[in-house]
């Protein structure tokens, strides 16, 4: 499948337009059309994108090659031992998959109480690509929107936590993978002698413990270490038969492939495969729903919902002046309409302020009983049909106090026909700026 798929197209116009001055010009064309001007001159968005996309994966190479030189290093200073080259088994399979074990462990617990968790979850490997790539973005001339808009579609919240499974696995995978070709190699040039040692515990516990390891080893036909052998290797022991090196040297590879290198690619497939789920199904922004809202084509119905009862005299009308927002306006009840941006600052004392940018929040807005003096947010970048006629007419019967505001630093396309919509509705018509009150 190419890259970007029109979901991830979507994506970044979205948060261009939310984060910088690009706008997708509509004239009428299709959504996959319009996506067509991010690479549109002088403009270079999807390019980069896929530039972005390249350099993720670059580092992620980059950083299962550091996990697989990790792997190699940690086994030559645990399987060769100082003298005779003995080896306590139990300490070294504790060095090689202890900590993977805790790993995977926690992995599975937090897929438990991930439900219940509000903030979405982060690693350390991720955080690590994260760091990287933005360090590495400047060099390849990347845009600072374009980065972080990759970056926000390829870490999204609802997937995130399988894109760190798809990373974690893969990387203790190749690590466990590297250990235990290293451990082939220092096994066919070094003659290693296995040994246990304790001071609190007895035998009869290395001995359940050896059969517990070795029980799925044995299903598959492996020679693994027999009680006469593990009764043959404590530490004191001077001289120690090929057969039960041997033995003690299967049990040490199976272990490491059965018990490490296996679970991790179980794991990676099914974190691949639910992120591949949970990609296809990601959901919308409120702005990537606006977005697409913008192209959709007009849906014509054999019954007309609401006649157009405009007079003439209404089209021959004057627009309606506009005026400078009051500042006691900021701590009033607001209404943002088809809003697609981001909430303004000046907002952010208001008494409440409501996003309406379906149906049934509006009739949610229209149901409270509350409402006094209310201010409607519009967007001069798009255009009033006949919904929003509806929708102010009914709004008027619930709260009779009604103002539009124009917000003032967007694009300037359809303020003509705000101001005739306010101007037949008989409402108040204010300019908003970012700093709220002009």
């Amino acid at each position: 499948m190419a890259f970007p798929s029109l979901r991830g197209k979507l994506a970044l116009a979205a948060y261009l337009e939310q984060h910088s001055d690009f706008r997708l010009a509509t004239g009428g064309s299709s959504l996959s059309q319009a996506l067509k001007q991010l690479d549109s001159p002088p403009h270079q968005y999807e390019q980069e994108f896929v530039r972005a996309h390249k350099l993720f994966q670059r580092c992620v190479v980059g950083l299962f090659l550091l996990c697989a030189l990790l792997g190699a290093m940690a086994v030559p200073s645990a399987l060769l031992g100082p003298q005779n080259q003995q080896v306590n088994i139990f300490w070294l399979l504790l060095i090689l998959l202890g900590m993977h074990g805790l790993n995977l462990l926690l992995w599975c617990v937090s897929l438990l109480i991930s439900p219940f968790r509000n903030t979405p979850p982060n690693s350390f490997l991720l955080s690590i690509l994260v760091f990287v790539n933005n360090k590495l973005a400047p060099l390849i001339k990347l845009s600072p929107h374009v980065s972080a808009a990759y970056l926000q579609w390829q870490c999204h919240p609802y997937s995130n936590k399988w894109l760190l499974g798809v990373l974690s696995h893969s990387g203790w995978g190749i690590y466990l993978l590297a250990g235990w070709l290293m451990s082939v190699l220092l096994l066919l040039t070094n003659q290693v002698t296995f040994v246990w040692e304790t001071t609190l515990l007895d035998e009869q516990v290395f001995l359940t413990i050896t059969e517990l390891i070795s029980w799925l080893p044995e299903q598959l036909g492996i020679a693994v270490p027999n009680q006469l052998d593990i009764l043959a290797s404590p530490v004191e022991v001077s001289y120690q038969t090929e057969q039960t090196r041997q033995h003690w040297a299967n049990l040490l590879l199976a272990s490491l492939v059965l018990y490490g290198v296996l679970p991790r690619v179980l794991g990676a497939t099914i974190s691949l495969m639910m992120l591949r789920i949970k990609r296809y199904y990601l959901p919308l922004s409120s702005h990537e729903q606006a977005l697409k809202k913008r192209f959709q084509p007009t849906q014509y119905t054999s019954d007309i919902v609401d006649a157009d009862h405009s007079t003439a005299d209404d089209y021959k009308a004057e627009p309606a002046t506009t005026s400078p927002l009051p500042k006691q306006a900021l701590l009033g009840c607001w209404g943002l309409y088809e809003w697609m941006d981001t909430q303004p600052k000046a907002l952010a004392s208001a008494q409440s302020v409501t996003i309406l940018n379906d149906r049934q929040a509006q009739q949610r807005f229209l149901a409270q009983q509350d409402l006094a003096t209310v201010y409607l947010l519009v967007n001069p970048q798009t255009s009033p049909d006949r919904g929003t006629q509806r929708f102010i007419t009914q709004i008027k019967q619930t709260c009779p106090d009604l103002a539009l505001v124009i917000y003032h630093e967007a694009p300037q396309d359809y303020r003509q026909d705000w101001q005739q919509l306010a101007t037949q509705a008989g409402i108040r018509l204010y300019l908003m700026t970012t700093e709220g009150a002009i």
